[in-house]
């Protein structure tokens, strides 16, 4: 079913031409379904300015004597905290070297998000192979295993 309208070409820029009644979804719409959503959209425009508006209630306020003291700020506040690190013990030392040295061998690196699981797995007697605080992160054992192969590079 066509529209009621007549379709008007559309120009552009590069001068071609485009008619809209070529197009198969301007043919099948229903002009009663666009009229019924004109009116729709003028009722809900037409029902806003019904409603009463809020009324608001002003207060004046009085600016007071007193002044509330609030702490100076030390100078210097913004900069970056210092950040502390943590020293790696040998038995984490020890396992992320044995990992490395597993990866060359069996020509296949380790990702540090897997050796990362690894830690925080348990071992078969249900304790876990590293305490909370000897956990490292995957950022952590990424650099410690480019740090192990620039030592061994440079040294070979």
């Amino acid at each position: 079913m066509y529209c009621g309208a007549k379709f008007p070409l559309q120009k552009f820029g590069d001068g071609t031409t485009f008619r809209w009644s070529n197009v198969d979804a301007v043919k099948n719409i229903n002009p009663f379904t666009i009229d019924k959503s004109k009116v729709k959209y003028k009722h809900k425009l037409e029902s806003v300015h019904s409603r009463p508006s809020p009324t608001l209630f002003f207060q004046v306020v009085r600016r007071t004597t007193t002044t509330i003291k609030r702490p100076s700020l030390k100078e210097n506040w913004t900069a970056a905290k210092k950040r502390t690190s943590i020293p790696s013990n040998s038995k984490q030392k020890d396992f992320l070297t044995k990992q490395f040295d597993d990866g060359i061998r069996s020509d296949m690196k380790y990702d540090p998000t897997r050796v990362d699981e690894e830690i925080h797995t348990r071992t078969s007697n249900g304790q876990y192979l590293f305490d909370k605080n000897e956990c490292l992160t995957p950022q952590q054992i990424r650099s410690y295993f480019s740090r192990l192969a620039k030592n061994r590079k440079n040294t070979s």
